[in-house]
């Protein structure tokens, strides 16, 4: 009970979670001010302990021993709700954020504590967190306090840092690769929303846990920081309807992603409006809702499974660790399980399955319009034997496809007239073999001498030709 012997491997870092000394609306944890409920879980909320409220002040307290004396060490612990104070021996070593016992004297703050400290001479310390919670659903922390050798809690938190940039930037990358191809391909609306999602994931990894935000821009005023993390929820939400709506449209229509979409659309508009408190005391019916959102996920991907639509088996191969990844996070955003999100993490290797099958579709339809291409140059060179482009020119055209029946225009030509002489008695002995020899001999003789003066062969005509000669008589 507010105890915690720390002898043993110096180079260990200690998870020191159990039961901590508390006052409720004290600062003090002297025994001859504590309520009689003078130990409390942590971490955890003080909500649910006798004689407190959801909101109010407390302070958490932890006497270590075993300590070396002559060791510098760190404790580290994730944030609190919704300001705290950290105390090492009675020195104030970090916070986030004013701690207040009102309203108006609470000045909120989310960040990730961390301080340096020396044991006293016996190897003992007193760890002591002053808590105020005025804005935020519940008070108290579900993240845990971390103890150990400074340098090694210092690593461990770089690494975490570290990983938590790395999935940013690869959803990130993910995210602009994507909406340059929309930007390429308008078509592609699933690309856009898709682009979206992996940007808003990204922004998440870096607004909890480790608050990397903070160390990018650390001038950030927490009620921009606590909008920007609240906003990455629900239009997350959003983005997937919008994204399996683009990806599905024979099976789900318009009106219905935008019913799915409706509740999250304005939550989204009461964190940007609303005063935080409301926007928190809120986030448990949206994520109510984001549960039901996630199993008509579910339900919609089966069918279009069992429908053999395109892109249903990679999107169930992306999305099949979602679930259990809302669910967990879900249960630690109510403190009901302690630890850090992991849906941002967890969704990497979803979102790039996503990303190859997006990559597929993608040179999979360049393949398609080469071919296309391909066919239409060998439909166009087996036109042009018919209808050579000169003579499309004479109506001012280009492109067979453009001529309608009825276009005409007015020229003066020459139009010359050649037929083998007495042809059918030419050939009325011959094999049918010889007749055509006979014929593509003439023809290959006259045609390229009409062409060399600039003349177009109108057609053929049985044994002979007609070719037209621009410049009327003069030709």
């Amino acid at each position: 009970n507010g105890y915690a012997d720390l002898s043993g491997d110096p180079d260990t870092i200690h998870r020191v979670s159990g039961v901590w000394r508390f006052a409720w609306k004290s600062w003090d944890l002297y025994p001859s001010s504590m309520l009689p409920a003078a130990y409390a879980p942590f971490p955890g909320s003080w909500a649910a302990l006798p004689g407190t409220e959801r909101t109010g002040f407390a302070s958490y307290g932890l006497s270590l021993t075993g300590l070396d004396s002559g060791r510098q060490y760190a404790v580290r612990i994730g944030h609190t709700l919704s300001a705290c104070n950290l105390l090492v021996n009675g020195s104030r070593l970090a916070g986030a954020g004013n701690p207040g016992t009102s309203p108006a004297s609470e000045v909120p703050g989310w960040n990730s504590l961390v301080a340096q400290f020396f044991p006293r001479a016996d190897g003992t310390a007193d760890i002591v967190l002053q808590i105020s919670n005025f804005t935020d659903r519940l008070g108290g922390s579900n993240a845990a306090v971390y103890i150990g050798d400074a340098a090694l809690a210092y690593s461990m938190l770089d690494a975490r840092k570290l990983s938590a940039a790395f999935v940013s930037a690869v959803l990130s990358a993910l995210g602009l690769f994507f909406l340059a191809l929309f930007a390429w391909r308008r078509k592609e609306h699933s690309f856009f929303w898709f682009s979206l999602l992996c940007i808003l994931l990204g922004v998440r990894s870096l607004c909890y846990d480790d608050f990397v935000l903070l160390d990018l821009f650390p001038a950030l005023p927490w009620p921009v920081l606590f909008r920007i993390g609240y906003l990455t929820f629900p239009l997350s939400l959003v983005c997937i309807a919008g994204y399996l709506a683009s990806l599905f449209p024979t099976l789900l229509r318009r009106y219905e992603a935008l019913g799915a979409a409706a509740p999250f659309c304005a939550y989204s508009l009461v964190i940007v409006f609303a005063p935080e408190r409301i926007t928190a005391q809120l986030l448990p019916v949206v994520q109510v809702f984001g549960l039901g959102f996630l199993l008509w996920t579910v339900f919609l991907l089966v069918r279009a499974c069992i429908r053999k639509l395109e892109g249903a088996f990679w999107t169930v191969a992306a999305f099949s660790a979602a679930p259990v990844l809302y669910v967990h996070d879900l249960l630690v955003s109510m403190w009901v399980l302690s630890g850090m999100s992991l849906t941002h993490f967890g969704m990497v290797f979803g979102l790039c399955i996503i990303a190859l099958m997006g990559i597929s579709r993608y040179s999979m339809s360049f393949r398609k319009a080469g071919a296309m291409s391909a066919e239409l140059h060998m439909m166009n060179r087996a036109l042009k034997r018919f209808v050579p482009d000169d003579f499309l020119g004479l109506l001012n055209s280009h492109d067979p496809a453009s001529v309608r029946a009825g276009d005409a225009s007015e020229v003066e030509l020459a139009v010359l007239s050649a037929k083998i002489g007495s042809f059918p008695v030419r050939v009325e002995k011959m094999e049918p073999e010889d007749v055509f020899r006979f014929l593509n001999s003439f023809l290959a003789l006259v045609a390229p001498l009409v062409r060399a003066n600039g003349g177009i062969i109108a057609r053929y005509d049985g044994d002979g030709l007609v070719a037209l000669f621009s410049g009327g008589s003069d030709a």
